[in-house]
């Protein structure tokens, strides 16, 4: 019996990909190659806040950016770091406000682990206090509660094409 050359298409999506190539490709070793490029594309992100309405509101804020986002919740300092231990994210959206670790806690432990991980604070306390712990910790913007679900589409778009490791950063009016 002979076989059948396999017919390739160009992937641009995951979706695109169909159950019977998943299954070929894995008999074949494309199916790792494909993971690892799908890896690298999507952007990670880990939102913490201790209200779960408040976290609820940000996860599906931010999953309307697209497919190409893996957004993932934690409901405590201690929770998101243990999730940032087993794989490093490229945004960190945090509220200030929560037991320990609170957020500029969990920033400092982020930072010594995973400096190019971009941070946006999100406070209902903001004001000049926070200029200090911003600077010192390379925040890319605060963000004052009430925050507007256009507004965190925004900033979390910009911090990931724009808010890599050394790149300036904008600090809100809630720190200045």
């Amino acid at each position: 019996m002979v076989a059948e050359p396999r017919r390739t298409r160009p992937w641009s999506h995951p979706a695109a990909h169909s159950a019977v190539d998943t299954a070929r490709d894995a008999l074949d070793g494309t199916a790792v190659e494909r993971s690892q490029v799908q890896a690298e594309m999507e952007k990670r992100i880990l939102v913490v806040d201790d209200d779960e309405w408040v976290l609820f509101v940000l996860l599906h804020t931010l999953m309307a950016l697209g497919s190409e986002y893996d957004v993932v919740t934690a409901k405590s300092g201690a929770e998101a770091w243990d999730k940032a231990q087993e794989q490093p994210f490229d945004l960190l959206i945090t509220d200030l406000g929560m037991p320990a670790p609170d957020g500029v806690e969990l920033t400092e432990m982020i930072r010594a682990t995973s400096p190019e991980t971009v941070v946006v604070w999100i406070t209902a306390y903001g004001g000049p206090a926070i200029r200090p712990d911003c600077r010192r910790l390379d925040v890319y913007r605060c963000l004052e509660k009430p925050v507007e679900v256009a507004q965190i589409r925004r900033v979390a778009r910009q911090a990931l094409e724009h808010g890599g490791p050394n790149k300036p950063r904008a600090i809100a009016a809630a720190a200045s």
